[in-house]
């Protein structure tokens, strides 16, 4: 029970936010204690009254958790959290670096073991950050193999995470300025993966930590990055915690903030646009290409001039030319609450 309440601590310290966890009678044990009557259910998971519940196993009983708010980054939330905690086991000691890294984000060492653990493996303290690269087709040691080749640091680490999915903890050294950023790093690996293997990859980027022990905040971070994709694209193959955030905010708001916001963004335009696979998926890629029209037609197989009739016309229908910045992140929000709204 103690691995549990340690990680339920770890959890709502790092990730800010309000989780309580029940036993099976809803008798509450630890955590944050939110509201004083919950309608529990067998449930996976649940949203009800301004509150997530969810149901998971620890060492073979039942137990229910609860996170006030019911977005879906709440929902998220539940359900990484309900898949990780079924999964712990009784702390043992790291076999080598590789195992310290997995025990470490999946929340299996206490805060003194991490500090033991790190001094013995001799992993200093500095800014770090954990990627999460999941394989959309074939084994992730493809990936591991490649990303292997471009490990930094003494104290980067590469591993495969289960059949498609791989991490890399990546220390961040400031004065190492051969990279402009996390996400050009990103783009080197998913690229350099793609030409050796022909495998594509998406890279999801936790946030920064200057911390070890934040590293299991910052996989977490990366995960519900890679999990809200599918709910609102993100652009790219590349996506970081910092674009996610913005999507956060903007699902935190109440529907009818939300509805009234797009309506002022809108000003009169039609949705159409934002309901046409073609010209978003287009636009998704201009975006990331940096607003570079010669490198997102090589990107996407385009004409120069296919694609240029494409953002000519979304600039007709939506009055919206995406080679101005301020046009582009005022697509970019249109795109995001009409995705959230679950609009057609």
């Amino acid at each position: 029970m103690y691995q549990l309440k340690n990680y339920v601590q770890g959890i709502t310290d790092n990730c800010k936010i309000k989780l309580g966890i029940y036993d099976k009678k809803g008798v509450f044990l630890f955590g944050k204690k939110t509201a004083s009557e919950i309608n529990f259910s067998s449930e996976k998971i649940k949203r009800e009254n301004g509150y997530t519940l969810f149901t998971f196993y620890y060492e073979k009983e039942l137990f229910y958790g609860v996170i006030k708010g019911e977005t879906i980054v709440e929902e998220n939330y539940a359900y990484i959290i309900s898949q990780a905690v079924s999964g712990l086991k009784k702390e043992d000691v790291p076999k080598d670096r590789e195992d310290f890294y997995k025990k470490l984000i999946r929340g299996e060492l206490g805060y003194l073991n991490i500090v033991k653990y790190a001094d013995e493996l001799k992993i200093k303290e500095q800014s770090c950050v954990a990627i999460l690269l999941v394989q959309e087709k074939g084994n992730s040691t493809d990936t591991v193999n490649v990303v292997s080749n471009y490990v930094e640091d003494d104290n980067d680490c590469v591993f495969k995470y289960d059949e498609n999915r791989a991490v890399l903890i990546k220390f961040v050294n400031s004065g190492d300025k051969e990279y402009r950023s996390l996400t050009e790093f990103a783009e080197l690996l998913a690229q350099a993966v793609y030409e050796e293997t022909g495998a594509k990859i998406e890279v999801c980027i936790g946030g920064e930590t200057s911390k070890l022990l934040g590293l299991e905040n910052s996989f977490m971070e990366a995960l519900s990055v890679h999990a809200v994709k599918d709910t609102v694209s993100l652009g790219g193959g590349v996506c970081s915690f910092r674009e996610y955030v913005l999507i956060k905010i903007l699902d935190d708001l109440p529907v009818g903030k939300k509805e009234e916001y797009l309506e002022l963004l809108l000003d009169g335009c039609s949705l159409d646009v934002f309901s046409d696979q073609v010209l978003c998926s287009t636009a998704d890629e201009f975006f990331d290409s940096n607003l570079n029209a010669s490198l997102a037609s090589r990107k996407t197989f385009l004409h120069r001039n296919t694609l240029t009739y494409r953002l000519d016309k979304i600039q007709r229908e939506t009055g919206l030319d995406l080679r101005r910045y301020n046009d582009t992140v005022t697509f970019r929000l249109i795109s995001i609450l009409h995705k959230l709204l679950g609009k057609k």
